[in-house]
């Protein structure tokens, strides 16, 4: 294909999610999407109990979406038996699911999932003062933009808190970040040392901003999903579309800077603290 016609393609793909791919409840492309996957649902499901056990009780997009073309084919196959019901333990010879019955079995497919809300967890981040970033989150991680937290100079991340997007690749919200730090990191070098980090101020009124805009979106409708902290907060996405994102790590003016360069910790301290 022409790098033309390549372009053009990738422009249509990333502004077809644009247009279909926001989480807010009650909007029309929500409420289209979810039709779209019940009427998908009704044509490859012919058992209408089968077709019952799978249709969801929450929202559309309030937990992750899987696009198959056979995963219903095969769960609607004679040799396939669906139970909804939770497993209570493993025996010598199979599982006990929720009602008591033992489904025997042959080999047993574990999928532990992940802890998308422990953001760099096996990482231990020390800013101003000795405070440890962990310390800082608490159960709730949050971030400027995903990116810069306040009282840690010169302390940049990417795919952040709050920085995965419904709508677009992640390559391209990745892609943003990382040209807003190698901005920061040319301000660096022009200034010849010295610290660069986020306002507290503009952090807070950006997150408070950012959990109000959560309250109407579909992670926030009572379901339980990988997106939320302990406590209930929205900890992993980002609710709107990607070029919102993408405008605001373009403004220029959002990190404050210092001219004094920043204490720096010894990397053998670095090392033993992160072990």
């Amino acid at each position: 294909a022409k790098p033309r016609n390549v372009r053009w393609e990738r422009a249509k793909t990333f502004f077809f999610g644009e247009k279909t791919g926001a989480a807010f409840e009650n909007s029309k492309a929500n409420a289209r999407l979810r039709q779209t996957s019940l009427d998908f649902l009704d044509s490859a499901i012919s058992d209408p109990e089968l077709r019952k056990a799978l249709t969801p009780d929450y929202a559309f997009k309030c937990k992750r979406v899987v696009r198959s073309s056979d995963f219903y084919a095969a769960l609607d196959s004679e040799r396939a038996e669906l139970v909804p019901r939770a497993v209570t333990h493993v025996t010598a010879n199979g599982v006990v699911d929720a009602g008591g019955v033992e489904h025997a079995v042959d080999v047993i497919v574990m999928a532990t999932g992940f802890e998308a809300a422990k953001y760099l967890q096996t990482i231990n981040v020390i800013g101003r003062n000795g405070v440890r970033l962990h310390d800082a989150w608490g159960d709730e991680p949050e971030a400027f933009l995903g990116i810069s937290y306040p009282d840690f100079p010169n302390f940049f991340m990417l795919y952040g808190p709050n920085s995965n997007s419904p709508t677009a690749s992640i390559i391209f919200i990745l892609e943003t970040q990382a040209d807003f730090v190698i901005r920061q990191a040319r301000r660096l070098k022009r200034k010849s040392g010295g610290s660069l980090e986020v306002r507290r101020g503009l952090h807070s009124r950006y997150n408070r901003w950012l959990q109000k805009r959560m309250t109407s979106t579909v992670w926030m409708t009572g379901c339980t999903n990988y997106q939320r902290g302990p406590t209930g907060r929205v900890v992993t996405n980002w609710p709107h579309h990607a070029l919102l994102f993408w405008a605001l790590t373009k403004m220029p003016t959002w990190m404050s800077s210092t001219t004094s360069p920043t204490p720096r910790t010894r990397t053998k301290e670095l090392i033993t603290e992160g072990k």
